[in-house]
Order: C-alpha cells, then sequence, then structure tokens
C-alpha cells in the first residue's frame, strides 16, 4: 500500500504538504537484511525516495542523526551493499 501511496503521490491529497519519508525499524542488522530481501523479491522498493533502515537498539542512543542506514544497490554487480548515512529528519 505504501508503494502506491508513492507513486501516486498527490500533494496535499492525503493531508501530506511533501512525500512523507520511509523509515523501516528492524529488530537487527539480521533483520534489516531480510526486510531489504521481501521488498526486492516483493518488487516493493519505491523508486522515488530513498528508504532508510535502522534497529531498535539504535534508536536508544542519544542521537539519531547516524543510526540509519541505507542499502544501494551496486550497478556493476546487481548487489546491495549496506552504507551508514548521516540524516537530519527533524529541524
Amino acid at each position: 500500500m505504501f508503494k502506491d501511496f508513492l507513486e501516486n503521490f498527490v500533494q496535499f491529497d492525503s493531508g501530506y504538504e511533501i512525500m512523507p519519508q520511509l523509515i523501516l525499524v528492524c529488530e537487527d542488522e539480521k533483520h534489516m537484511v531480510e526486510t531489504l530481501k521481501q521488498m526486492v523479491a516483493n518488487n516493493l522498493m519505491p523508486e522515488k525516495i530513498k528508504i532508510y533502515f535502522t534497529t531498535d537498539l539504535k534508536q536508544n542512543s542519544s542521537t539519531l542523526d547516524k543510526s540509519f542506514i541505507e542499502f544501494v544497490k551496486d550497478k556493476e554487480t546487481g548487489k546491495f551493499k549496506a552504507n551508514n548515512v548521516e540524516i537530519k529528519l527533524l529541524g
């Protein structure tokens, strides 16, 4: 449903001024990989936004800026690589 929402996003149609960011909170790193595999296998990767992953424990740190992972597909090998990203989502 979220993929459909993102692909057909219209400003203010659902009350959002801008497209919301998808952050998946997983149990651990293994669960992040399992979630990514399911999303890829079921063609659920939205093209209009980046998907960020994090874990329960990473959300307990004093700052959330460095708690996000982005999986990026290598163009040569076709495999995904996990990259730590520093993002500021809240002002």
